[in-house]
């Protein structure tokens, strides 16, 4: 076993191939990035209810440069419907009414995944790879200069590259 940040996961127990492929009810999904997908299942855990988890990470996207920290969706979600109910100062009550249900949806949708993650572990199968990374207190590097941000959700398959830590002056 592996501790990283109170986390414990037997790496020879990732359930992805090295070549990057899943199946998933008979249909291969693959992940662009082995290495990343491990690194991210060793640091945030492969379950959303381990909300411990963080790892400084900078990705390169699309030809911008996306620095942040990565956390669980399920941390990710709770910053976004924090959000939501923050930008709700004139409504606070439909805010609060829209962080709830957004809330109710990713709840649901985070439970089904964990089960079926858990059902293919017991199976035997292979892991379903990791679709997004998620990522708070982001700073984005462009052509036109950095910007800021509270949270930020990327496709696996964009990232062309990555390294550890981040480029954020605010982590200084």
């Amino acid at each position: 076993m592996t501790p990283i940040e109170g986390n414990t996961m037997d790496v020879s127990d990732t359930a992805i191939k090295p070549e990057g492929e899943a199946e998933l009810d008979g249909e291969v999904r693959s992940s662009k990035d082995y290495f990343l997908q491990v690194l991210l299942d060793v640091s945030l855990g492969r379950s959303d209810d381990y909300t411990e988890g963080r790892i400084g990470i900078t990705v390169n996207l699309k030809g911008l440069i996306v620095s942040g920290t990565a956390v669980s969706r399920r941390v990710w979600s709770e910053r976004l419907t924090n959000l939501i109910r923050g930008a709700g100062e004139a409504d606070p009550t439909n805010a609060d009414a829209a962080a709830e249900t957004l809330n109710s949806v990713f709840t649901a949708a985070f439970d089904d995944a964990d089960a079926d993650n858990r059902a293919r572990e017991e199976a035997g199968l292979f892991a379903q790879p990791r679709g997004f990374l998620h990522l708070i207190d982001v700073r984005v590097s462009n052509p036109e200069g950095p910007c800021n941000f509270p949270i930020w959700r990327a496709p696996m398959d964009d990232i062309s590259g990555w390294t550890l830590g981040t480029h954020n002056p605010a982590d200084s």
